[in-house]
């Protein structure tokens, strides 16, 4: 049910019926693993830092339990490079996105690792990780607010 909840993006239940199959098999990475997901979603749908700390957590947790998780997880290293995003640990998120990559070379993943890169001032590898969607708007105002940001007004307009 857990994993239902979470995929039709309804992370509060997805957290109850974790937290109990967490109660109930304590000693399964893939439940903690998938609560770790389901309370970064709540977390940061919300703005809520503790939450997402809490996911944080949990993540570890399912390392600390199977350590190949990270393997059997194609998700695992894009959550965890979401929520490090979130608590400003650049660094790690960015070889966490480095790692999700591997696994999924998505636009959504390339996005993540534009925003780590602009928050790591590393102003053009981020745009042109924002380059592999130019469909999206959300890239082209990254884009174009990156090239703002460096003082190439020109572009920006672009």
């Amino acid at each position: 049910m857990g994993l239902v909840y979470f995929k039709a993006g309804k992370y509060k239940r997805a957290i109850d019926s974790l937290s109990k199959a967490v109660r109930l098999k304590g000693d399964e990475a893939k439940y903690h693993c998938l609560l770790g997901y389901s309370l970064y979603g709540e977390g940061y749908a919300n703005g809520d830092e503790k939450l997402i700390r809490r996911a944080l957590k949990e993540l570890q947790l399912s390392v600390e339990i199977d350590k190949d998780i990270p393997n059997k997880e194609k998700e695992y290293h894009y959550y965890m490079a979401n929520i490090l995003y979130e608590l400003e640990d650049y660094e790690k998120a960015l070889k966490e996105v480095n790692e999700a990559l591997k696994f999924d070379n998505s636009p959504l993943v390339h996005k993540l690792k534009g925003d780590i890169l602009f928050q790591l001032k590393k102003y053009n590898e981020a745009i042109e990780e924002y380059r592999t969607n130019l469909n999206d708007d959300k890239n082209l105002y990254a884009i174009a607010y990156t090239y703002f940001t460096i003082g190439k007004y020109e572009q920006a307009l672009e």
